[in-house]
């Protein structure tokens, strides 16, 4: 809820965290650098419409900055050719956007390391 303190620690904590990847806006700020570059990238080496792109998003924001890079290749009239994005949460436990379906994702363990 919306102005109210978790008394739980790990909630409160949890909430904060969540703010501040928002505050962080990954997604569109993604979107943003990734124009930028891609700009700079073709002026400098002309690649075409046709070469392949790949993608690797690591971190609890990943799933976003996927969706923000992929769009941003989208926008360029490329095409998001593979990648992976790994993340600390599985599919469908935040509200994630959708991403390309030529990503694959895959859920790390950090900060508890696995098997």
């Amino acid at each position: 809820m919306p102005g109210r303190v978790p008394a739980d620690p790990r909630a409160l904590l949890g909430r904060l965290h969540e703010a501040a990847v928002q505050g962080a806006a990954p997604l569109s700020r993604t979107h943003q650098a990734v124009t930028a570059w891609l700009a700079a990238w073709r002026a400098r080496e002309h690649p075409g419409t046709g070469t392949p792109i790949y993608l690797l998003a690591l971190g609890k924001a990943a799933p976003a900055m996927a969706a923000g890079a992929a769009a941003a290749v989208r926008d360029a009239g490329m095409v998001v050719a593979g990648g992976v994005v790994v993340a600390g949460h599985a599919p469908g436990a935040r509200p994630d956007p959708p991403l390309p379906p030529t990503l694959h994702r895959v859920t790390g363990d950090h900060p508890v390391p696995g098997p």
